[in-house]
């Protein structure tokens, strides 16, 4: 991230990368819940790959309520074995749940409310995701693994536990950035790629985003010989 980069990995910045990097606009902030499951998807009740479970169809209203704990109930679901029958031992189930925040709630918890809330969402995610598809996963859980803003923060180095990287806006979105690329190179031999730069968030902009900051890599490269 370059928050990260030029805030802590490197010295002299100049004031025109501070503030075009202070600038954006941090995207969603992760959440991630992993279950193992001791019944195949057909005996949960699980028939899909993915699921994606909304509070409200107003997209402005849910970006609001995703800003704290205790109004975020979105949910994107994914049932491995649905794709890759193979991924888990014949009888059972691996799944994951993701939901993003839109705001630091996490960093403003207490240190000593933090399991408590990691608790609360993680329970709120399984009771919605049997709430809305009918599945039951409770009695039949064998491992859970939760990670937080807080922990992506910690071990991957995100700040406030991103994994978007930057957020589009109206000044800052997918053309913008593209236009802008050369503009926005800054620091010799230093380019981005995924969320934080030019194709924003997602698997196919992390691979064109990759891709095209490994070309221009080399063209730096070859311009000085």
């Amino acid at each position: 991230a370059p928050h990260v980069v030029f805030g802590r990995m490197m010295e002299g910045v100049s004031e025109e990368v501070v503030k075009a990097t202070n600038a954006r606009k941090f995207a969603g902030r992760g959440f991630t819940m992993f279950l193992g499951l001791d019944k195949s998807p057909e005996e949960l009740g699980v028939e899909n790959h993915n699921y994606f479970i909304y509070d409200t169809s107003d997209s402005a209203k849910q970006y609001m309520l995703m800003r704290t704990l205790r109004d975020n109930d979105v949910q994107a679901t994914v049932c491995l074995n649905k794709a890759y029958p193979g991924c888990s031992p014949e009888g059972t189930t691996m799944m994951y749940f993701t939901t993003l925040y839109t705001s630091d709630d996490w960093g403003r918890l207490k240190p000593t409310d933090y399991f408590r809330a990691k608790d609360f969402v993680a329970n709120r995610m399984i009771d919605r995701f049997e709430k809305e598809t009918g599945a039951k996963l409770r009695g039949s859980i064998e491992e859970i693994s939760v990670a937080t803003p807080v922990t992506y923060a910690r071990y991957c180095g995100h700040p406030e536990g991103v994994i978007y990287g930057y957020e589009s806006q109206y000044w800052d979105g997918l053309m913008p950035r593209l236009l802008m690329m050369d503009e926005d190179h800054k620091v010799r031999g230093l380019r981005f790629a995924g969320g934080w730069s030019m194709r924003l968030s997602g698997y196919s902009s992390a691979y064109f985003s990759g891709d095209i900051s490994g070309r221009q890599t080399v063209g730096d490269i070859k311009k000085e010989g």
